[in-house]
């Protein structure tokens, strides 16, 4: 920010103040007072009085750039009075100019622009783009003001008095609270290199940044603390409580020939933040949503390793039934490119081991089954952009989310196949799975959130996923649709498909900055494979209603949900039911 400043009617200065960060010490009774002098109604404003100084500085800053803008570049603070506990400042917007004539800019700022007339809104931004050069190169005090000599028929003569200042590098970033987070992984954050120009840009950006983060929250705006050549900043750093213990419940009906009864399902999740003081996450997930059939999953995130890039981990055993048992494990490579961009690396392995083979399909088709062994090492890129305002409860924002991989699947020949395999003919057709064993796959993820009004938020998302093979897919590496989490209105993972899309409609009323009601549409278009048969592209669709509140025990979410597909239609006599409870630490 940069802050103008009238000397006397005659110099008008421009000078950097923000980049130094002062504290207020102002008394809590002190009352700071603007009287606007002049006729311009289109400047006057409201709210007169402030109970701090930099709130009353932001203003005259405000209305003395608009000013400026609008010919009146003379305008600013005339004088200053100190009455009992109010101090009262009197703005002057005086007459209105329709340019500046400088005479020495090309020497002055040793420039080749020969450029010597400025509009009022150039002048602006000349001056403005000159400070800001110097704010990003190491000067930030640098200032530069007009001195006027004459006004003839509207226009100001004036010479141009340019100063950069003292030479700044930064020093280290100092947390004054104590060490909360590792510092070199906070200047890898922040793009802070100690040794390099001093750059206002990373300061200002720097709060935006932190506030991003689940664990911690800034109490005041970045300092900096000027030494000798060296700029030290100063953050104010606090833990918030971002760990969080989630139990989710859910029940089916389950339908078994004439009877039937609720089955209850769930899952537990812990998701613990920063607890080596590397910026880490730790996740751990496990899940029993069908019978018989647990998934247990392991995520571990290190943005900082002391190397220029980040790095995430995954691993997930997912056993279906007493059919096959999957094991999954995931490393990305992370480089943040942007403030909010992530692009990655990815490594990706999964291994399937049958546990019971399908004797009765191999014998009467002499075919191999839709579920093999199977080993596959894919590698490809991911890119990651979010730019919402929370990580837990989002009210404004987008998340954007791409992935694409390509791989070589092996084939293991299975013994327990084999054995019926009387004429060669299943060895064959394992032979021509490892010969055409390359396979891909891209998924995506679009969720946007849109603030209607203070209490109300529209939220919309697509999630697609393709796998791309010139085998047919098999059963056991398909991806499991169904509940609260995907389609809601159905049972947990009641679908495998091998292609999809999944949009979300959502409407949310706000009770709190962390509870809501909501109202819900998800519809799912989806190719499906199940027990040996492909069922063509379908429409799936859930409606429902739910709620999650804050106390401070935790969150409590409740939702109900009903769905329909082409073959079968609502049944609001058996709503799925999904209650849920997090304990934030």
């Amino acid at each position: 920010m940069i802050n103008y400043r009238l000397k006397s009617t005659a110099t008008l200065e421009i000078i950097l103040l923000c980049a130094v960060f002062f504290p207020s010490f102002s008394l809590a009774q002190t009352v700071y007072q603007i009287h606007y002098l002049g006729n311009q109604v289109s400047l006057k404003h409201k709210n007169y009085y402030y109970h701090d100084s930099i709130s009353c500085q932001n203003q005259i800053q405000e209305v003395r750039q608009k000013d400026y803008r609008n010919g009146y570049l003379l305008a600013g603070i005339d004088s200053i009075l100190h009455s009992g506990d109010t101090i009262n400042y009197f703005y002057n917007h005086n007459r209105k100019l329709s340019g500046v004539y400088i005479s020495d800019v090309q020497n002055s700022v040793k420039t080749t622009d020969s450029k010597q007339s400025f509009k009022p809104d150039e002048w602006v931004k000349f001056s403005t783009d000159l400070i800001t050069k110097d704010l990003s190169t190491g000067f930030p005090l640098s200032k530069v003001k007009l001195v006027p000599d004459t006004i003839m028929n509207d226009t100001l003569f004036a010479s141009l008095d340019y100063k950069q200042g003292p030479y700044f590098y930064f020093g280290e970033i100092d947390q004054r609270n104590g060490i909360l987070v590792n510092n070199r992984y906070l200047m890898e954050l922040l793009h802070f290199k100690t040794g390099q120009p001093f750059n206002q840009k990373i300061i200002t950006r720097s709060r935006a940044i932190l506030s991003r983060l689940p664990y911690l929250e800034s109490q005041y705006i970045p300092r900096v603390n000027f030494f000798g050549e060296k700029a030290d900043m100063y953050l104010y750093l606090k833990k918030k409580p971002a760990n969080n213990f989630d139990l989710l419940l859910g029940f089916n009906n389950k339908i078994s020939g004439a009877s039937k009864t609720v089955q209850i399902t769930g899952q537990a999740n812990i998701d613990l933040y920063n607890s080596f003081r590397l910026g880490d996450r730790l996740y751990l997930h496990y899940e029993n949503l069908q019978e018989s059939s647990p998934r247990l999953n392991f995520f571990l995130d290190l943005p900082y390793i002391r190397l220029p890039f980040g790095l995430t981990t995954r691993f997930d055993l997912i056993k279906n039934k007493d059919e096959y048992i999957n094991f999954q494990t995931q490393l990305k490579l992370n480089k943040t490119i942007q403030q909010q961009e992530e692009l990655s690396i990815v490594l990706f392995n999964n291994s399937s081991y049958l546990l019971q083979v399908d004797t009765v399909y191999v014998k009467a088709q002499q075919l191999l089954p839709k579920s093999l062994d199977f080993s596959l090492l894919s590698y490809g890129l991911a890119y990651k952009l979010n730019s919402t305002n929370d990580n837990f409860n989002p009210t404004q924002g987008l998340l954007l989310e791409l992935q694409a991989l390509v791989g070589t699947k092996k084939f293991k020949k299975n013994p327990g196949i084999l054995k019926f395999d009387t004429n060669g003919k299943l060895n064959t057709q394992y032979d021509s799975l490892n010969k055409n064993g390359v396979q891909s796959n891209v998924q995506s993820n679009i969720t946007g959130y849109i603030s209607l009004s203070k209490r109300q938020v529209l939220k919309g998302s697509t999630q697609g996923f393709l796998l791309i093979s010139k085998n047919q897919s098999l059963e056991n590496e398909l991806i499991k649709i169904g509940g609260i989490h995907t389609l809601r209105g159905f049972n947990d993972n009641q679908f495998t498909s091998d292609a999809y899309v999944l949009s979300t409609a959502e409407y949310r009323f706000l009770l709190d900055r962390n509870s809501f009601l909501s109202l819900f549409v998800d519809h799912a278009w989806m190719r499906l494979i199940s027990q040996n048969n492909i069922i063509p592209w379908q429409n799936y669709l859930g409606i429902g209603a739910g709620m999650q509140f804050r106390t401070k025990a935790g969150a409590f979410g409740l939702y109900f949900a009903v769905g329909r597909s082409e073959t079968v239609d609502f049944d609001f006599s058996s709503p799925k039911v999904h209650f849920g409870y997090t304990a934030i630490f």
